[in-house]
């Protein structure tokens, strides 16, 4: 056993975590958090897509560092891969997900931040081979996950329904928050555990960081229960 992971060993399969090869789309908020997440979880192998660079607008709710600044996206995330974690294959595609060529299985993790991005990469994205697929959504203090096995028809029929409009628009100056980055970050870290340990998860449920509520979703990715604001 390697002791780098030895508090979670009795957690983790460790050989069926080393079989994954995660996608992020997106590396922002949410995906620079849950990169350096899933990596220090024991993942190896990554590749990132993102067509931006670091600015100084990030700093605050993104996983960037002062000595990031200017840097592509996608190469400050892996330098904190390889700081921080033991991942020792990083792909890198300073570009927007068009349809290029993925990996043949593995997680795929969405943080794009809008419908629009959204609706671009669930087109392209590969729908033959069993796989995890990630929309992470986050607005303000309050954070969506949806998640699917992208073989599994009934939940790409509801997945594409709610890339029909989302039910709370966050201005610019209130995109969000790092706890909510953070958070977010451990709840995909926690699906692509449940994903390579078999077990269930849920399709779509709502975090609300102000009362630290959640919600599940009906079939159109709705809550169940009002928000409390």
């Amino acid at each position: 056993m390697d002791p780098r992971y030895v508090r979670q060993q009795d957690l983790i399969n460790r050989d069926a975590l080393l079989e994954e090869f995660v996608t992020l789309i997106g590396v922002g908020a949410i995906g620079s958090s849950t990169a350096l997440a899933l990596g220090k979880m024991g993942v190896k192998r990554f590749m990132l897509f993102d067509p931006d660079d670091v600015g100084v607008e990030n700093l605050s709710i993104q996983l960037f560092r002062n000595l990031d600044l200017g840097e592509l996206k996608v190469q400050a995330v892996a330098n904190r891969l390889e700081a921080e974690a033991d991942a020792p294959e990083v792909h890198m595609l300073a570009e927007k997900y068009e349809g290029q060529d993925l990996p043949p299985d593995g997680p795929i993790i969405v943080g794009v931040d809008s419908l629009d991005k959204r609706k671009a990469v669930w087109r392209h994205v590969p729908k033959k081979q069993p796989r995890l697929f990630i929309d992470a959504r986050m607005g303000a203090e309050i954070c969506q996950i949806f998640a699917l096995d992208v073989t599994n028809k009934s939940d790409r029929a509801r997945y594409a329904a709610s890339l029909l409009g989302e039910p709370y628009q966050a201005p610019c100056t209130a995109r969000g928050t790092v706890y909510c980055a953070f958070g977010i970050a451990a709840f995909i870290t926690s699906y692509v555990k449940r994903w390579v340990m078999h077990e269930a998860f849920p399709f779509s449920w709502v975090f609300d960081f102000v009362n630290g509520v959640a919600y599940e979703c009906d079939e159109q990715g709705i809550p169940v229960v009002p928000f409390t604001r």
